[in-house]
């Protein structure tokens, strides 16, 4: 993810079927309509058949600002971040936008068969393949819950950036949320962990269910594509500072200020304090953001360099997922965070080169951003939630309940890594794959890279069919 400062070159041609193209040409994804047309046909009848409206009291007027806050996030944030891509910008934020459209309304299926149960019945008692069929209901909470779980396959998308056609991400979603909403179940109903935020259920899920996918896609292409340039990284960070300042809101949306409350999906119970997960969450973040700035300058010999800037800030509100609403005291916040930014930083610089070398390709760096503070932010949890002494929150010695917060981390690893390696398996041998990686030309409409410079933008003054490559070297 280095910016390209070096001279333009011709676009490489490639094969296909044994000829030659450019890439004006789009070699196509016709697994995509099949996909996006089926995919929508089912939820279609499965609302029909299981959707139902929750009955519940008008939720505190404040949610509804949360779950913009968080809506945002998925849309914006995550969209903006992922067109650091010289010539994948489209891709980007178009499939980051289909994949929000077709994951929330997944999500809102699964979490409703498997973690909310069917009207209202506790969790598990009356799954949606149960002996009674019962409708599930929707609900505010259900929505944030939607939007939560679309993250960890943001995350993953991640992963495989301007490596993967439409079709392939679908698929991935289509296996991804229902494994999601298992683990989810698993480590919040029966382990009953602590993790309002999501560090462990989230980004560890998503970023080694992604990881798990590329490494069963194997070495792309080409890499030519596979870096930034100035005003790339410059939207790039719009993302970054949306995701920022938004943050809080992510990981304070269930540490509700009542002792205890039922969320919408689950019937699970989830208490916690608001206002001390929104001051961890934003010290934690500033701290990771000072960390970052003085890192990079140290490692990169006096520069600082901007895919540090876009995602090792963020560690701070990735790290303080599982605990945001513990009591860490504000100076616990600060460090954790500024160790997560450390972290992510020295990630970015030395480990994400060194997978590049065995095979794995990170594009994002979601092992940076998200997974390595995912996991510090799991261990911060169970040192937190060791050291109380009362039996209040779960019903068990809290420090039984660190060694829970453990056991949570390596089912959610191995759901995640087991899941990504087969439908990562899937991906590569069923569907097409892109013919040009890193780029728009597969899947978009795009001015002839030839007429016009996808570098440095459009040339004024001429058409596009009166532009020869030469003009673009000028």
């Amino acid at each position: 993810m280095e910016v390209g400062t070096e001279p333009i070159k011709e676009p490489p041609k490639t094969k296909k079927d044994g000829e030659t193209i450019t890439g004006d040409e789009e070699p196509g994804d016709p697994a995509f309509m099949v996909m996006c047309f089926g995919m929508q046909a089912v939820f279609l009848i499965l609302f029909a058949i299981g959707g139902e409206y929750r009955r519940e009291p008008t939720p505190d007027p404040s949610k509804f600002s949360l779950f913009q806050d968080i809506h945002g996030m998925m849309f914006v944030g995550f969209g903006f971040l992922m067109t650091y891509l010289r010539r994948y910008s489209f891709g980007s934020i178009s499939f980051n936008f289909l994949l929000c459209a077709a994951c929330i309304q997944w999500q809102l299926i699964m979490f409703g068969a498997i973690c909310e149960g069917w009207n209202g019945s506790p969790p598990g008692e009356q799954l949606a393949w149960g002996n009674k069929l019962r409708k599930y209901s929707f609900s505010l909470d259900s929505l944030v819950d939607a939007d939560l779980g679309t993250a960890a396959i943001l995350i993953s998308m991640g992963a495989v950036l301007g490596r993967t056609n439409p079709s392939q991400l679908l698929f991935m979603a289509l296996i991804e949320v229902p494994l999601y909403a298992i683990n989810f179940y698993i480590v919040i109903h029966y382990l009953k962990i602590t993790d309002v935020g999501g560090s462990i259920t989230i980004h560890v899920f998503g970023c080694y269910f992604g990881l798990a996918v590329s490494a069963m896609l194997g070495k792309p292409k080409d890499t030519i594509n596979n870096k930034s340039m100035y005003h790339s990284d410059l939207f790039s960070m719009i993302g970054t500072l949306f995701l920022w300042l938004y943050w809080p809101s992510f990981n304070a949306y269930y540490a509700y200020t009542p002792d205890s409350q039922v969320s919408g999906h689950a019937g699970l119970i989830r208490g916690g304090d608001r206002t001390r997960a929104y001051v961890n969450t934003i010290l934690s973040l500033c701290a990771a953001t000072m960390s970052t700035f003085a890192f990079s300058k140290w490692i990169k010999k006096g520069k600082l360099e901007m895919v540090h800037i876009q995602n090792a800030t963020l560690a701070g509100g990735v790290v303080m997922g599982a605990c945001a609403d513990l009591y860490t005291h504000p100076a616990g916040a600060v460090g954790i965070g500024f160790t997560a930014g450390a972290l992510s930083t020295f990630g970015f610089c030395f480990l994400q080169d060194f997978l590049m070398k065995l095979g794995l390709y990170d594009t994002c760096g979601i092992n940076n951003l998200h997974g390595m503070p995912g996991i510090l932010g799991c261990i911060a949890s169970a040192i937190t939630v060791g050291s109380y002494s009362d039996k209040t929150r779960f019903g068990r010695n809290m420090h039984f309940q660190a060694s829970y917060q453990i056991a949570g981390l390596c089912v959610t690893l191995g759901i995640a890594i087991l899941g990504g390696l087969v439908t990562g398996g899937f991906m590569k041998f069923v569907f097409p794959s892109p013919q040009s990686p890193y780029t728009d030309t597969d899947n978009f409409i795009v001015p002839s890279a030839r007429s016009v410079d996808f570098f440095r933008g459009t040339i004024r003054g001429k058409k596009g069919s009166e532009l020869k490559f030469e003009d673009i070297e000028n």
